[in-house]
């Protein structure tokens, strides 16, 4: 077991590399996008990566975007919960996500190809309708208002314990 005098040295030592990691990180994550918005020309490719991406590529993003800083906060939440058994939560949910994936990212990329299609609710127009395509894009949005919601509550569990700040 560590003193009180070791474990505030600790971290009076690691607090400066923590910081400095974080700090090159987002530095980084920057540079990446200041270069990435330079790369740009069309709408196709921001939206859709100038349709140069390969189906595994696709598959891959896919999994990313819904197993991202939510799945891993809200699992260890669950895990204090619930113990190893929240581990269940990301496997099912990343084990859908690689089916889903490796069953339909080659139909989409062909389908958005051959109609120029930048989303979900412009397929569900050409196959359906106008009308179709409202509900379509109201439930996209809904998802992706509650994606932004779970990834914002993510991150601000990261800033509270990062600065040991409150959120109320």
């Amino acid at each position: 077991m560590l003193s009180s005098k070791q474990a505030w040295l600790g971290q009076r030592l690691m607090a400066p590399l923590d910081y400095s990691i974080i700090a090159l990180y987002l530095t980084s994550m920057l540079g990446l996008g200041i270069y990435a918005q330079y790369q740009q020309h069309e709408a196709d490719d921001y939206y859709v990566g100038g349709r140069r991406l390969g189906t595994a590529s696709i598959a891959i993003l896919w999994m990313a975007s819904w197993i991202g800083g939510a799945v891993v906060i809200g699992s260890a939440g669950r895990a204090h919960q619930l113990g190893i058994t929240a581990i269940w939560y990301g496997l099912a949910l990343a084990t859908g996500c690689f089916l889903f994936a490796t069953l339909f990212a080659a139909k989409i990329k062909r389908l958005g190809a051959a109609g120029g299609w930048v989303t979900y609710p412009d397929l569900i127009e050409a196959k359906f309708d106008a009308r179709t395509r409202v509900i379509a894009t109201i439930t996209t949005a809904l998802a992706f208002v509650a994606f932004a919601a779970g990834q914002l509550s993510a991150a601000a569990s990261i800033v509270q314990v990062m600065f040991d700040w409150s959120f109320g």
